[in-house]
């Protein structure tokens, strides 16, 4: 993905980080990352609903090339530690081929 590309998706996930998380009751601002190698944006949002559970996440949006992977970190207060390891652990073992 070329840096003009990216900037426009970054416009266009911005835009509509609303209709990503509806229910949340805060979005934080984007973040530029790279993961696994792959370029993109991350989120964390607070107070998304999953069902009837009240959820925080962090939310990436990365790219490589042709491809666009969309990970979701989400966890209740209780599992933080161990979800957001969990994530941790997928993020420095992401490679996309």
């Amino acid at each position: 993905m070329t840096e003009s590309e990216l900037a426009k998706a970054s416009v266009e996930i911005d835009h509509g980080k609303t209709q990503f998380w509806p229910t949340a009751e805060s979005i934080s601002s984007q973040e530029r990352v790279t993961v696994g190698g792959a370029v993109g944006f991350a989120y964390h949002i607070t107070g998304a609903m999953s069902g009837t559970t009240k959820v925080d996440l962090d939310a990436y949006i990365l790219f490589q090339d042709k491809t666009e992977l969309f990970l979701n970190c989400q966890w209740i207060p209780a599992d933080k530690t161990q979800v957001l390891g969990g994530c941790e652990a997928v993020k420095s073992s992401l490679v996309i081929a």
